[in-house]
């Protein structure tokens, strides 16, 4: 028989106290692990220092000496090379490999490793086919595009992140299928929108909050299906316009009128979330998944915990980015198409992954960096699986004793 019960306990980091529910110890005793000794916010904060998204640098490639731009400063203690040299074929992360020495700390031996194996300048997988479109980066087929961050298919637009498929699109956060958009929020299927937020299917529009199939409209709220309106209110066309050129070209009348709008928003009701054909879920920006608790902006989600910004993925927790096709992680980053992978960066078409960075259609891998088609390794050095299963144990035993 088993028993349900909470588990008190008080961060490592923080010394705050955070709960572990029923479903929490149940998830952890699934993966193999014992409870977690972080409380949500300080785990967050530790994965998010391995997704440097849009803070980039300029310096050279360790490889070919080409002027590149980096998440790496050139003042960091690792090997980068630029995005040809990296997926080239002259070099392989097997020639890295270390045994595993049971003598020394297992983190330690792994901080050495990651030293030593070279980085990739951007976090741009082989065939993104970007174009003119050097300063991305988690970035991937797009085209004249400047400062973008975690964004794919996109053409002329620029200072934006967690768009698709978007053209001719500024200051943009988290949208698709936008073209002529500018300070948008949410704005999905919209084109000429400017300053929208939580927009679906509006055209040529101005301060809108929470609209739906609106043409011509500006400074509304709430509002369905309507065609010039001005701040909620109905106006001939020819009045519309005549108001709209008022403001449009004049930078004192734009700002009087956004602030207007802003102390006019605040009039209406709000939703209590932006979730939605969601069920039971906890969190914010969620569509289409089930059984979230504390997540946000997440799309195809189910039965996980702990998330921000992963689509497709279900029964995991902690997880930061990507996420398509993923079924139990546990505290990763950057990790797509993968399954029972623990403590990871940037693991792609693996299983049953740990403590790895940048690993691509591996398996069964411990402290692994840059490998591709690992299987059975530790350290990037291959074992046989009778050797890996003895050593993978003895690294657990310490990792667990040193509370890690």
């Amino acid at each position: 028989m088993s028993f349900m019960y909470t588990e008190q306990k008080i961060c490592r980091n923080c010394k705050d106290q955070f709960i572990l529910e029923p479903e929490d110890l149940e998830f952890y005793k699934k993966m193999g692990v014992p409870p977690v000794g972080l409380c949500p916010d300080c785990r967050f904060k530790r994965r998010a220092q391995f997704r440097n998204e849009r803070i980039l640098y300029s310096r050279a490639c360790n490889k070919c000496a080409k002027s590149i731009i980096s998440v790496y400063h050139e003042q960091s203690p690792y090997t980068v090379y630029c995005l040809d040299c990296f997926d080239a074929d002259d070099w392989d992360a097997f020639q890295y490999g270390v045994p595993y020495d049971r003598d020394r700390p297992f983190f330690e031996q792994m901080g050495d490793l990651l030293k030593r194996v070279p980085k990739k300048a951007l976090g741009i997988t082989g065939g993104s086919n970007n174009v003119n479109s050097d300063y991305t980066n988690t970035a991937a087929n797009n085209k004249n595009c400047y400062l973008l961050f975690n964004t794919s298919f996109c053409e002329d637009t620029m200072y934006s992140r967690g768009l698709k498929d978007c053209r001719d699109t500024v200051d943009a956060y988290f949208g698709i299928n936008m073209e002529r958009c500018y300070e948008a929020v949410n704005v999905q299927k919209s084109s000429g929108v400017i300053f929208g937020h939580n927009v679906t299917n509006c055209i040529d529009s101005w301060f809108l909050l929470s609209c739906t199939d609106c043409i011509n409209c500006f400074g509304c709220v709430n509002l369905r299906h309507k065609n010039y309106f001005w701040f909620n209110e109905q106006l001939s066309k020819e009045e519309y316009e005549r108001r709209l050129a008022e403001v449009k070209g004049s930078y004192q009348k734009l700002g009087e009128a956004r602030q207007q709008f802003e102390e006019f928003a605040l009039q209406f009701p709000h939703r209590e979330n932006n979730n939605i054909k969601s069920e039971d879920c906890t969190g914010d920006y969620l569509f289409e998944s089930k059984g979230l608790r504390d997540c946000y902006e997440i799309t195809g989600g189910e039965d996980s915990k702990y998330m921000f910004s992963s689509k497709g993925i279900k029964d995991s927790y902690d997880t930061l980015g990507y996420g398509y096709g993923c079924e139990l992680l546990l505290d990763c980053a950057a990790t797509g198409f993968a399954n029972r992978v623990i403590g990871s960066y940037w693991v792609e078409n693996g299983h049953d992954c740990e403590y790895c960075f940048f690993t691509l259609a591996s398996e069964n891998c411990v402290g692994c960096d840059g490998l591709k088609k690992g299987a059975y390794c530790i350290l990037n050095k291959q074992y046989s699986e009778e050797e890996y299963t003895a050593l993978r144990k003895h690294i657990i035993a310490e990792l667990s004793q040193s509370g890690a």
